[in-house]
Formats: structure tokens, C-alpha cells, sequence
């Protein structure tokens, strides 16, 4: 794995800094535990799907009302490439019981 030139700076402060974080470690000192409400402010603040704007209501299907990124909800909202006039469903060339859509490493594994 290639790792970007900010990723790199930071792996070389990780690795400069460890023997001075596990001392402080043996001598007892650990970060303070993030309370609830401080987990909640940070989500708020930085992730993505706590943004106003960031999900958008699915409006069609079986998982209608479900918030979701907009990119996929205009997909699975757009109209098909297919034209249903050229589609003769009398003559059936094959059957699944599974679609697979797209290709990433879930559809893929085993």
C-alpha cells in the first residue's frame, strides 16, 4: 500500500514518539475517557453523516424513508437505462435467484 506524503509524516511521528508514550504508559498516565456527550459534540462537529445535508431521504422502494448519501439515493431513484419496449418477458434467456450489483470485495467474497 502507497501511503500519501502526510500520511508518511505522520507514521514518522508515531514511530518517533512511541518510546516516550509507552514510559508515560508504564508510569501509570492514559489518555482521559471521552464522555457520551463529548462522543456526540465530536460526531456533530466532523462526520459526515451528522451534517445537515449529508443524507437524503429515499423516497422509492422497499427501503423507502431510510436516510442515505445523496449520491446513492439518486441512483437508486433515477429512471433505468433499460427500455422496457424492448424487453420481451414471455421469453426468459436466464434465471438467478441473486443479483450482484457492483464488484467491490463484499460482492466479491466468499
Amino acid at each position: 500500500m502507497s501511503y500519501t506524503d502526510e500520511m508518511k509524516q505522520l507514521i514518522k511521528r508515531v514511530e518517533e514518539t512511541r518510546s516516550h508514550r509507552l514510559a508515560k504508559r508504564m508510569e501509570g498516565w492514559e489518555f482521559k475517557r471521552v464522555t457520551l456527550a463529548e462522543k456526540e459534540e465530536r460526531l456533530r462537529k466532523y462526520h459526515p453523516s451528522y451534517k445537515d445535508g449529508a443524507l437524503q431521504e429515499l423516497k422509492v422502494g422497499p427501503s423507502k424513508g431510510y436516510r442515505i448519501p445523496p449520491e446513492l439515493c439518486n441512483i437508486l431513484e433515477s429512471w433505468s437505462r433499460v427500455n422496457p419496449d424492448l424487453i420481451d418477458l414471455s421469453k426468459v434467456d436466464f434465471e438467478t435467484d441473486v443479483l450482484i450489483i457492483g464488484g467491490g470485495g463484499a460482492g466479491t467474497a466468499g
